[in-house]
């Protein structure tokens, strides 16, 4: 229905909207249509109209949800790029209670655990960090900066966030927590649980607030290093596919 009344517009020459569009690629959303609602959103930059929130949310999930999971990233990153989606604070909380669908919320999930995993592993000591941290230093800081790390005395917020330590207690807001007034199940939240307790997260709901879940920064760093050297060793071990550590969603056990 949704696509002929898209289609009747074209012919009579109706002006599209950023909410026609929105409308024709939740409908592909709906059925599982990933390459028409990226045809959609082909169509639509051509004729000028920016894309918001909801039309990236609706992308994401739909490559999500089939199984496109560099699509999904990528259309994640180009939100950002646009200004959307941007869930993550500079103390590294993600916050998804603005998110809508639950491929979305996996998708950012996935992407937050990279950063979180790259802050894990790298050095902050400018003067035994790889050639990659001090890349990234030299590029998004002053030298001044730079300088001043090497001699331990750059406090944490200068740092960039990608290399900057993990904060004491890391947390997800799934929302539906203490202050929420909606009833019912949120498909945000059992995906976030499902797919943190599927790979062995050692992420836990609070008692005093059950719209988020949190872990302490030792618990979270142990986890993501033993899961990066396990993909280390099997990788040695032959399976050439180890190393894309992506937090694939089938490796949780989640099924579509």
């Amino acid at each position: 229905e949704v696509e002929r009344v898209f289609s009747d517009m074209q012919n009579a020459n109706v002006k599209r909207t950023v909410h026609t569009y929105n409308s024709l690629i939740a409908s592909h959303e709906a059925r599982r249509q990933w390459q028409r609602a990226g045809d959609a959103m082909a169509r639509m930059q051509e004729e000028g109209i920016a894309p918001d929130a909801i039309t990236f949310d609706a992308l994401i999930d739909v490559a999500e949800e089939t199984g496109q999971w560099d699509r999904a990233t990528a259309w994640l990153e180009q939100a950002q790029e646009e200004g959307h989606l941007r869930c993550e604070d500079e103390l590294g909380v993600l916050d998804l209670h603005r998110i809508r669908s639950a491929g979305t919320a996996q998708t950012v999930l996935r992407w937050w655990l990279r950063r979180m995993r790259a802050r894990a592993l790298a050095p902050l000591d400018a003067t035994s960090a790889g050639r990659g941290t001090r890349a990234i230093l030299e590029k998004t800081v002053l030298p001044s900066v730079v300088g001043a790390l090497a001699d331990q005395k750059t406090q944490p917020s200068q740092l960039p966030a990608q290399i900057r330590d993990l904060p004491e207690q890391i947390q997800v807001v799934t929302g539906w927590g203490k202050h929420s007034q909606v009833f019912g199940r949120s498909p945000v939240k059992e995906r976030v649980l499902a797919l943190l307790g599927g790979l062995n997260s050692p992420f836990d709901v609070p008692e005093h607030n059950i719209g988020c879940v949190v872990a302490d920064r030792g618990d979270v760093r142990a986890w993501l290093v033993r899961d990066e050297l396990l993909s280390l060793v099997r990788f040695l071990g032959g399976n050439k596919d180890a190393l894309k550590r992506n937090f694939n969603p089938k490796s949780a056990g989640i099924k579509k």
